[in-house]
């Protein structure tokens, strides 16, 4: 059946206002024609459509009752409507960059995830170039301080034993040169475990103690004689030992605990300019304690929580060599031992490094 309504462009035109009037069309009659012609169009947005009184400029009735006018911001003209032209019609249609933004939506979240992924592409780019150009230095400087610890006893092995060697012949050994044979073997002995306290440090595991009885006295008495005699870093320290425990053995993982102690004395006398280190074991609120004190550099309040991290050393501290894994390891062996580790230090004024394992 043929349509014998007038289409919406033929009523918005002036000359055809008496159809309007003979045909009774209705404003919502009007919405569909224009909607239609809309799609037609290919154009999807909300509109009102407003049957104006020409004479008073109000609205006599719309499409959409009750709409917000902040919403629909663009008007079209008013046209006059019937053969009286008292009434006219107007469209008011949305905002149209609401509306393309909600159609390029999803392109525009699309575009920005993609460029997100592309920023944090290259931040990980960067992050894995300065992490390896950091390894690598700590490579360098791991390899010239492991050059050093190794000379290190051996220069104290050759300086002790090179007076025998010239011993005229029949010479009997005293009991000091005994004693002095004895501490270089020691030192040898502990010169072993370096590359094991490396991979402990390291190794996010625990360390496996194998506790064993031993005289902890004799061994804190040859670690001040060792390094009373001992350069660190070309510097020999004045090691001050006062031992105050009721008893002179303790059951303990007897390489490892002495080992966790003679890198805090190394420490004292390493970041001391002229050091004095005061060694002191005693008794408090139910701990074994053993305490080391130097007259040191110091460490800055910003940095003593970062102290025990592996490889972590201060910059600000020159000329000392080291792989900043001895504080990790030291941690490490006393909290193997169900102890604890405190620090207490000022910058400029020396630290001091208290070990606490409960008395069982």
């Amino acid at each position: 059946m043929k349509n014998i309504y007038p289409t919406v462009n033929d009523l918005l035109l002036a000359n055809k206002r008496i159809a309007y009037d003979c045909a009774g069309i209705s404003l919502s009659h009007l919405d569909s024609l224009f909607l239609y012609d809309l799609n037609h169009l290919n154009v999807y947005t909300s509109h009102v459509l407003e049957l104006i009184d020409l004479k008073t400029g109000e609205v006599i009735e719309s499409t959409v009752p009750g709409y917000i006018s902040d919403r629909y911001t663009l008007t079209t003209k008013i046209d006059t409507l019937g053969i009286m032209g008292t009434e006219g019609i107007r469209v008011r249609l949305e905002n149209p960059d609401k509306v393309i933004l909600q159609k390029m939506t999803a392109i525009i979240v699309s575009s920005l995830l993609l460029f997100l992924l592309l920023v944090g592409a290259f931040v990980y780019l960067l992050r894995t170039i300065f992490l390896q150009k950091k390894y690598s230095d700590n490579r360098d400087e791991n390899i010239h301080s492991f050059s050093h610890d190794i000379a290190n006893p051996a220069a104290f092995v050759k300086n002790a034993l090179y007076p025998l060697y010239n011993a005229p012949d029949g010479y009997c050994l005293t009991s000091s040169d005994r004693n002095i044979m004895r501490l270089c073997i020691k030192k040898l002995t502990a010169q072993a475990t370096l590359a094991s306290q490396m991979n402990f440090a390291q190794s996010k595991a625990p360390i496996d103690i194998r506790p064993v009885e031993f005289d902890l006295r004799e061994e804190m008495e040859d670690l001040a004689l060792i390094y009373n005699r001992t350069p660190v870093d070309g510097k020999i320290g004045k090691i001050n030992l006062s031992y105050e425990l009721s008893r002179n053995t303790i059951v303990a993982d007897k390489i490892h605990f002495v080992g966790a102690v003679e890198n805090l004395i190394k420490n004292g006398v390493k970041y001391s300019l002229d050091p004095v280190i005061e060694v002191r074991c005693y008794e408090a609120d139910g701990n074994m304690c053993i305490s080391v004190k130097d007259n040191g550099v110091g460490i800055a309040e910003k940095f003593q929580a970062k102290i025990f991290e592996n490889h972590f050393r201060i910059k600000e501290v020159r000329n000392a060599t080291g792989y900043g894994m001895g504080l990790r390891y030291v941690q490490k062996v006393i909290k193997a031992h169900d102890g604890n580790i405190r620090l207490q230090s000022v910058k400029d004024q020396g630290s001091e490094f208290t070990i606490l394992i409960p008395i069982k």
